[in-house]
């Protein structure tokens, strides 16, 4: 099932206390951030929480929350030799998560595309930004190469502590 999906900001009128994230390592944080922070966080201009809203059946899909942000410059210069030595002005991909009900519905791609891009697009021109970071969870790693992000980190080894990668996507 691939559902027609509308892209909007977080309203107050949203109903989100029905939302939950597929299950994940990190699901029950990226659902409690949606219902209990995402709005506040919001109206005080922390970030910018995007919904995918299925319109035939009006439920959120899925959301993607964004911020913007810096990021040294040294691990980018592999991406992009050009740059300066000082911090690089990015947008943050912070949260982003699909109702379970949307499993294997190209939510999060989608989300990608029309939002995430678009925006980091549309920052680029404006206030200038080179592409947009996540710290990727390590069940989302292959999800975001897909998406043509790049790790910052270097090959995780077995047992490794870290929780997260860091990854960048360039814009062109």
């Amino acid at each position: 099932m691939r559902p027609a999906l509308e892209f909007r900001r977080l309203a107050v009128t949203d109903l989100v206390d029905g939302f939950e994230a597929i299950p994940s390592i990190g699901a029950g944080i990226l659902t409690t951030f949606f219902r209990k922070h995402a709005l506040k966080n919001q109206e005080r201009r922390r970030s910018a929480t995007w919904l995918a809203v299925d319109t035939e059946a009006q439920r959120i899909a899925g959301y993607v929350t964004l911020c913007p942000g810096s990021a040294e410059a040294e691990p980018l210069k592999r991406l992009d030799p050009t740059l300066p030595g000082y911090p690089a002005s990015v947008m943050v991909l912070a949260k982003m998560a699909t109702h379970a009900d949307y499993a294997g519905c190209d939510v999060g791609r989608r989300l990608m595309a029309d939002v995430v891009m678009k925006r980091a697009e549309h920052l680029a021109a404006e206030h200038a930004c080179i592409g947009v970071y996540v710290d990727a969870k390590s069940g989302a790693v292959g999800f975001y190469a897909k998406m043509d992000f790049v790790s910052l980190a270097p090959e995780r080894e077995e047992g490794d502590p870290r929780r997260t990668t860091p990854m960048f996507r360039l814009l062109k």
